[in-house]
């Protein structure tokens, strides 16, 4: 599949069409912004008269996803500013927040950068215009980060040594829910032979897909399979992202040494049927279950023959998975 963008209303998506899934355009697409530096927004090569020393980039840039919230988002980026030791660049998606978030977060943290949308969108849509900025600095590691997340202790240094094995392409922390509920992530095949597995703590595991509250991708996949598929509205974005990743040769793995609390669900709306009313009755999105699209997109044999290579990482390791039934999607 080709990445592109709509030239109209600055959709990216995948797809073989000419239409546009976001607003329906015919036509106006060009190749995505991962193929063309030229196109990447805000970014232009300085010439050598405007050089006027040299400025070395941070080596992270991490994408933090905004919407009200305020409270949640102040303890997020307060505690990651806190716990984090390297250098990195803070890139603030805000899906036009009513509660005053973006002056706040100029306020309190003038390092950030924020862009604002002009109404919220569904996540792929704003993890990709995040990505979109990152892949314009020179950062080799992105990560992308849910607003409602405390960090703790030296968190970070164990995800960035994963990326030592130049195979692993994404890495998430375990997830610490404060809800008290045990993190599951691996092999989600959406009510077909669907089950997931208990994380067991300091592990590096590789796994089918990781939970997308907080993880790091490495730049070089980014730019090799590109943004997230936009059609995934609400629920499987991290999903298709993990197996198109296993699908091109890169590892999706789970580094227990890490932990990163999570609140869970803090900025979603109310409900998927009332976020689904405001997609086709105030924009004109035409919804579509992700499950649904799951399978328009993926065949069994494919799943199959992605997770053969997953099932061989993990029967390396060595350490017995405990199962979890579960015939929903997550």
């Amino acid at each position: 599949m080709t990445q592109k963008k709509c030239k109209l209303c600055g959709s990216i998506f995948i797809g073989e069409g000419e239409i546009c899934r976001n607003c329906k355009t015919i036509d106006p697409l060009m190749p995505g912004y991962f193929e063309s530096q030229e196109i990447l927004k805000g970014y232009i090569e300085p010439t050598e008269a405007e050089v006027v020393e040299e400025y070395d980039e941070p080596e992270i840039a991490i994408i933090v996803t905004t919407l009200n919230k305020w409270d949640y988002t102040y303890e997020t980026l307060r505690t990651l500013y806190a716990t984090v030791k390297e250098d990195f660049e803070l890139i603030v998606v805000d899906g036009n927040s009513t509660d005053g978030t973006r002056n706040k977060i100029k306020n309190n943290f003038p390092d950030a950068y924020v862009i604002k949308l002009d109404r919220p969108y569904w996540i792929s849509y704003a993890w990709n215009v995040g990505l979109e900025k990152a892949l314009s600095t020179k950062a080799k590691y992105i990560g992308i980060l849910n607003n409602d997340l405390v960090f703790d202790g030296d968190w970070l240094t164990p995800i960035l040594d994963t990326f030592d094995d130049l195979h692993v392409g994404m890495v998430s922390p375990l997830q610490v829910d404060l809800k008290k509920t045990q993190q599951t992530t691996g092999r989600n095949r959406i009510e077909y032979a669907d089950y997931s597995y208990y994380v067991p703590k300091n592990s590096i595991i590789p796994f089918t897909w990781v939970v997308g509250f907080c993880f790091f991708l490495r730049r070089e996949a980014v730019e090799q399979i590109g943004g997230f598929d936009e059609q995934f509205f609400f629920g499987g974005d991290e999903v298709d992202y993990c197996l198109r990743l296993w699908a091109r040769g890169w590892k999706v793995v789970c580094n227990s040494y890490s932990e990163v609390m999570h609140h869970k669900t803090i900025t979603l709306r109310e409900t998927v049927i009332e976020r689904r009313k405001e997609l086709e009755e105030i924009y004109g999105v035409e919804y579509i279950h992700p499950r649904k699209y799951f399978y328009e997109k993926y065949s069994i044999d494919f799943l199959d023959s992605v997770y053969k290579t997953i099932k061989a990482e993990q029967d390396n390791i060595g350490i017995e998975l405990a199962k979890k039934v579960d015939l929903t999607w997550r």
